[in-house]
C-alpha cells in the first residue's frame, strides 16, 4: 500500500519539550518565591497537598507552568513525561522516597512570576486527594545530580484531557504542583525533594515537559 504525502504527515509524530514560563516554590517563609533556583516539596501527617489555603502553612510545594502555543490542537497525546533535575545526596532512602514521590498534581493556570502574591493562594490550589497527573522517584541516590521522571499519563487526573482543554483556551496555558507526602518533621531538613527551577544558569537542570502527538 502506498501512502500519499498527506497521509504520511497525518501519521508523524511530533514530540515537543518545554520549559515552564513560570515557577514558584510555594511556602509561607520563601524568600523569593520566583526567583529561587530550587523548588522544595514535602507534606506532613501523611498529606501531600492543602484542603484550603489556611492548611498550607506546613506545606511546600513547587508551581509549575507552561505556555501550549504551537502545539498541536487536535492530536492525539501519546506521551507526556516530566522531567526533574533534584539535587544530590537527600535526606531519605530510595524506599522513602517510593513509598512517598514527589506528585504531578492538577492546578488552575494564570499565575505569573513577577505578579506572585500569598494572598492568591486561594485562587491557585493544588487539587487535594489522590487524583493525580503522575508520581515518580529518583531511581538512584547515586550521582551529582539525581533524576525523577513522571509519566503523567499514568495518573487518574486525566492530564491528556486537561492538556487538550488547555490547548482549546485562548491562553493556552497550562499549570500542574509538586507535593509530596514526605515530611521534613519526620526525617529532617534534607527529607524534602529539592528541585532545580528554570532559574538555574544550567539549562540541563531545569524543568522539562515533554509532550509527543501523533
Amino acid at each position: 500500500m502506498i501512502l500519499t504525502a498527506l497521509s504520511v504527515a497525518a501519521f508523524a509524530v511530533q514530540t515537543f519539550t518545554l520549559t515552564p514560563s513560570d515557577d514558584l516554590w510555594i511556602y509561607p517563609h520563601a524568600a523569593d518565591p520566583a526567583g529561587d533556583s530550587f523548588i522544595r516539596v514535602w507534606g506532613i501527617g501523611g498529606k501531600a497537598a492543602p484542603s484550603m489555603a489556611a492548611d498550607a502553612e506546613d506545606f511546600s510545594m513547587g508551581y509549575l507552568q507552561w505556555t501550549l502555543v504551537g502545539t498541536p490542537v487536535g492530536g492525539k497525546l501519546k506521551e507526556a513525561r516530566l522531567l526533574l533535575t533534584h539535587v544530590a545526596k537527600p535526606g531519605y532512602t530510595l524506599e522513602q522516597a517510593k513509598s512517598m514521590p514527589l506528585e504531578a498534581r492538577p492546578l488552575p493556570s494564570g499565575f505569573t512570576e513577577p505578579g506572585w502574591k500569598p494572598e492568591l493562594l486561594e485562587q491557585f490550589l493544588p487539587k487535594p486527594g489522590n487524583d493525580v497527573y503522575g508520581s515518580g522517584a529518583p531511581d538512584t541516590l547515586q550521582g551529582e545530580t539525581l533524576t525523577i521522571t513522571i509519566d503523567l499519563l499514568k495518573g487518574k487526573a486525566g492530564f491528556a484531557d486537561a492538556i487538550s482543554k488547555a490547548q482549546a483556551d485562548p491562553k493556552k496555558e497550562f499549570a500542574m504542583a509538586l507535593t509530596s507526602s514526605m515530611d521534613m518533621t519526620e526525617l529532617g531538613r534534607t527529607g524534602i525533594y529539592k528541585i532545580y527551577t528554570k532559574e538555574d544558569r544550567d539549562e540541563k537542570l531545569r524543568p522539562k515537559l515533554v509532550l509527543v502527538f501523533e
